[in-house]
């Protein structure tokens, strides 16, 4: 005998929103910047334009120029060439100052990990306590 169910099937997955970028632009690789700069610095005798190069990809013929105006300032305040890898490299990111140094992490490791006392506390305990010296 077949069964029969009061229950409507329902549709998975049906409609899934698809969430456009908030923006168009992108970042480029370290290998794609050293390869825009080295063909526009080499288009400037005439053997092409930096119009043409930004057709060909997703960055504008401003934003390019831009680019090789900053690597070259870079070269020239830093006295590298512009082959140097460390012109191409990506600047460290661009979140938050780090609140803490190393040295002052590393100070704070000591404190915590002097005692054997510490060492076996529970977090709960020394927020308790509010105090690794007990």
């Amino acid at each position: 005998m077949a069964s029969i169910t009061r229950r409507k099937p329902y549709k998975y997955k049906q409609d899934k929103v698809i969430k456009p970028p908030k923006t168009s632009r992108t970042e480029m690789s370290a290998v794609q910047r050293a390869f825009v700069v080295g063909a526009i610095v080499a288009s400037r005798d005439g053997y092409a334009s930096a119009n043409a190069l930004s057709k060909r990809m997703p960055q504008t013929q401003s934003g390019l120029s831009r680019l090789v105006q900053r690597i070259e300032r870079k070269a020239q305040e830093g006295g590298h060439n512009l082959w140097d890898e460390i012109l191409y490299k990506n600047n460290p990111g661009r979140g938050r100052d780090e609140i803490l140094t190393q040295e002052q992490k590393d100070a704070i490791i000591a404190i915590a990990t002097s005692a054997r006392n510490n060492r076996e506390k529970q977090s709960w305990q020394t927020r308790v306590e509010i105090s690794f010296n007990t």
